[in-house]
């Protein structure tokens, strides 16, 4: 996310500057090699993994960096990079993917928003000192986080149709049911705020009932309208505001999902429940919300 560490050097980036996006990089785990970079011709030519385990691995990363980032940008910490490890778990006939990591400062960057100040292993590494205080601090701020999971329940009106949600039909042609069933099936339980992030007011909630997750789309959109209703994996959301995005667009909320001149500038936090509440075009004009014009890209 951030540049730091060996990056910096091997493409001669100052230290903290904000990548054009995320990036992915495989390394063949071996202590005597010295866990040497390598490229997807390498895992696949020398059979370490096939290409559908990698899509799987990019996902699940992917997957697991916006989590991370929004959980930790809730607490005042900016996710700069980490490490994971991946395995296979065999179970009778099937091979899944798992991670087989930890995720902590061992084997993240982490830093304080404010003040870039490390709360990770390079306090080590760099010979800083104070180790053992930022990763008490890390677990400080987490307990806050999870000392405040039970939160209120908060209703959000959401106008369900291929003209709010253009990736509607083909998510319930792929999962094999119809376009009211997913909609049925979305508005059927309450979701946890996870986290905020990665924009102001994007909170990232889960779980979506496995029939209807779908993974994120190949080429994400350039312009995903302000109040759009997404799925990516397990996990579902509303966009705040016009943006990027590669999640599957199958709705429309009029609530604003962040205002700052507002008293309460989110109408939601991390501990909530969310709980989507079907309406029609006709309430979802009369609550403020507005239809895309033209084509979603």
């Amino acid at each position: 996310n951030i540049a730091a560490g060996s990056i910096c050097k091997r493409f001669n980036l100052e230290e903290g500057v904000t990548l054009p996006r995320s990036l992915v990089e495989y390394y063949y785990k071996s202590d005597e090699l010295g866990d040497p970079l390598i490229a997807e011709e390498h895992i696949t030519a020398f059979g370490w993994a096939s290409t559908p385990e990698l899509d799987e691995i990019l996902a699940m990363t992917l997957r697991i960096n916006d989590f991370l980032s929004g959980l930790l940008m809730g607490i005042g910490i900016r996710l700069v990079d980490f490490k994971l490890e991946f395995g296979r778990l065999y179970f009778e006939e099937t091979v899944q993917i798992v991670l087989a990591d930890e995720i902590s400062p061992d084997n993240c960057r982490l830093w304080d928003i404010k003040t870039n100040e490390k709360l990770d292993k390079d306090r080590f590494r760099r010979d800083l000192g104070g180790e053992k205080e930022a990763y008490q601090e890390i677990h400080n701020r987490i307990q806050d986080v999870a000392n405040v999971y039970d939160g209120k329940t908060v209703e959000l009106p959401v106008y369900y149709g291929e003209d709010a949600g253009p990736d509607l039909k083909l998510l319930a042609d792929n999962a094999g049911i119809s376009t009211q069933q997913v909609i049925d099936i979305h508005t059927s339980q309450d979701y946890r705020v996870y986290a905020i992030g990665f924009a102001p007011g994007f909170a990232y909630l889960g779980e979506v009932d496995e029939r209807i997750a779908a993974p994120r789309l190949p080429t994400p959109r350039k312009k995903v309208p302000k109040g759009a209703v997404a799925i990516a994996d397990r996990q579902t959301a509303v966009y705040p505001s016009q943006s990027p995005g590669g999640w599957n667009l199958i709705g429309l909320c009029p609530t604003d999902m962040f205002n700052s001149e507002s008293q309460s500038i989110m109408p939601v936090s991390v501990g909530d429940k969310v709980r989507f509440v079907p309406i029609e075009q006709k309430q979802f004009l009369e609550l403020g919300g507005q239809l895309p014009q033209g084509e979603v890209i």
